[in-house]
């Protein structure tokens, strides 16, 4: 009977345990990530998309810098916009997955957003060059993605996509094909591969413009971060993102007014690559990743801090002596030291953003041809009326980090714009106010405030940053007090490039508008012909008492 007790009791462990084995087996040694998207193609035949390199750089930010993510910044790789082409995805492919992700526990994940297209040869995904009248040789095709995915010797590899095989309709992405061949698996391997789609067969993703994200990315987003973890384990496995996913995104579509519901397609080891941690939130190591973070950089600002105190107290000292090189060159030290302290105590400030609200997106990147408008009071000493004026700036270019733009002033009719200029400039100077965090065009804006007076007047600026570094615009809002004129001006639109600046997003061709003409018993209709490259074209019929009285 004795033998019998211990057996049980041996057996009783042994299963409680087993989870704790299999969990641990589940964990990644190494995860790489590639994310594509492209919105804005080459090709005028194709229709941009509004979010899609967005939704890529949302989820490059989340796997390089989020806590919760199982990876770091330097195993995530993010092509978008005129990087994405289709040598360079492939390219991308190789060397950092196929050449990287080679170890029986490595994870190898690829994120695509943009178009897909479909043709009698095959399925494609759209890269920034592809041309829609050569798609076998100017896109990623199906059969070439499959061979390619192959390659990838990682334990397990998960593709993540959002294409669109529409043909390109404005607002939406569908799902159709694309990634049904990339999933073999050699037989008797221990290893996982999955396709979690944004859509099912025949359906459209949608695009949310309140929220500036496709649904599918958001809720995926949104899951990756806890909302997906159903066991409360601080552990999101591919099966609670899959679940919360196809309950949370077809919620979303609906309120959307679309209709969506994602797909995952599985070979291989089903176990093995359903319990794959995609995120950790709220976890220790999330936790200790915060707190690693927070101590390096207080420890950094303390060393720059004495650094500036240090060259500072030798500067005094040399100069006392009269040793005029060794006080340069000791002054230079000690300005270099302020320089790197300010940098941290603004990267400090700024922190990073997890999670933004629904309609808040982080700072995009300056595009040609993006236009930034801003919108202000003017008002002058003694008058009761202030004046409304607005300021544009234009994009001309983008070279490197610097960014070539020109201010167009709008007074009233009467535009006129300045000489163009390079971003950034000299240092605005002044006194440093602290930071503050603006939420303009969309956007939220961690900003250093910045204030200098002198005889002319008074000029405060916000100087937008990300992670301790600027990026465009030179500012997003301005004060100004000068000579009884008082104006406050700050971004209140981003139009995206060939944007007329007009919402065209709710108008399809074929709708019909109605108005009623007073009390003449009159109607006046407008019907939406088509719409093209962010214009309409439209045609106005009018009724007075039942009879036309316009053509149509």
């Amino acid at each position: 009977m004795k033998p019998v007790v211990w057996t049980l009791l041996a057996l009783a462990a042994l299963a409680a345990f087993a989870p704790r084995l299999h969990a641990q087996e589940d964990e990644p040694e190494r995860v790489f990530v590639l994310v594509v998207g492209v919105e804005d193609y080459e090709d005028p035949k194709i229709t941009d998309l509004r979010y899609a390199e967005h939704d890529a750089s949302a989820v490059a930010a989340f796997f390089s810098k989020d806590p919760a993510s199982p990876t770091s910044a330097e195993r995530v790789l993010l092509l978008r916009g005129r990087a994405a082409t289709r040598v360079g995805v492939l390219r991308a492919m190789r060397d950092h997955l196929i050449r990287q992700a080679t170890g029986p526990r490595d994870v190898a994940i690829l994120y695509f957003a943009g178009h897909g297209f479909s043709d009698a040869y095959g399925v494609y995904l759209a890269t920034v060059d592809t041309r829609l009248d050569d798609l076998q040789y100017t896109s990623v095709a199906q059969a070439e993605l499959a061979r390619e995915w192959a390659k990838v010797s990682a334990g397990r590899r998960l593709f993540l996509v959002d294409a669109c095989r529409s043909g390109g309709l404005p607002g939406l992405r569908g799902y159709e094909g694309v990634g049904k061949k990339v999933l073999a698996v050699e037989p008797g391997a221990r290893r996982g591969s999955a396709v979690l789609a944004a859509t099912g067969p025949n359906q459209l993703s949608v695009e949310d413009a309140k929220a500036g994200h496709g649904v599918f990315t958001l809720s995926l987003l949104e899951g990756l971060r806890g909302k997906a973890d159903a066991d409360r384990d601080h552990r999101v496995s591919l099966a609670e993102l899959s679940a919360h996913l196809g309950r949370d995104v077809p919620r979303r579509a609906r309120s959307a007014g679309g209709n969506q519901t994602p797909s995952l397609r599985l070979e291989g080891d089903e176990g093995l690559i359903r319990g794959l941690t995609l995120g950790r939130p709220g976890s220790l190591e999330a936790q200790a990743k915060v707190a690693r973070e927070s101590k390096r950089l207080l420890a950094e600002r303390r060393a720059a801090k004495a650094e500036a105190e240090a060259a500072e107290l030798r500067r005094n000292l040399a100069a006392l002596q009269g040793k005029l090189k060794e006080a340069q060159e000791a002054a230079q030290q000690a300005a270099a030291a302020r320089q790197r302290l300010a940098e941290l105590e603004r990267e400090a400030a700024a922190g990073s953003d997890p999670e933004l609200p629904a309609h808040l997106r982080a700072p995009p990147a300056p595009q040609v041809g993006a236009r930034y408008v801003f919108r202000g009071l003017h008002g002058i000493a003694g008058s009761e009326k202030p004046t409304w004026d607005h300021d544009e700036l234009e994009v001309l270019e983008v070279k490197d980090s610097r960014v070539r733009y020109r201010r167009i002033e709008v007074r009233g009719e009467r535009r006129k714009a300045q000489p163009p200029q390079w971003w950034p400039t000299l240092e605005f100077g002044g006194k440093h106010e602290g930071a503050r965090v603006l939420d303009l065009a969309k956007v939220r804006w961690r900003t250093q405030r910045y204030e200098r007076s002198g005889l002319q007047g008074r000029e405060r600026r916000f100087i937008p940053y990300v992670q301790g570094k600027k990026v465009f615009p030179p500012s997003v809002r301005w004060e100004l007090s000068r000579s009884g004129l008082s104006s406050v001006m700050e971004l209140q639109e981003i139009f995206p490039p060939g944007h007329t600046g007009y919402d065209l997003s709710y108008v399809e061709a074929g709708q019909k508008y109605d108005f009623e003409l007073g009390t003449s018993g009159g109607k006046r209709r407008y019907e939406v012909l088509e719409k093209k490259l962010g214009r309409v074209r439209y045609a106005v019929s009018t009724w007075v008492r039942g009879i036309s009285a316009g053509p149509p």
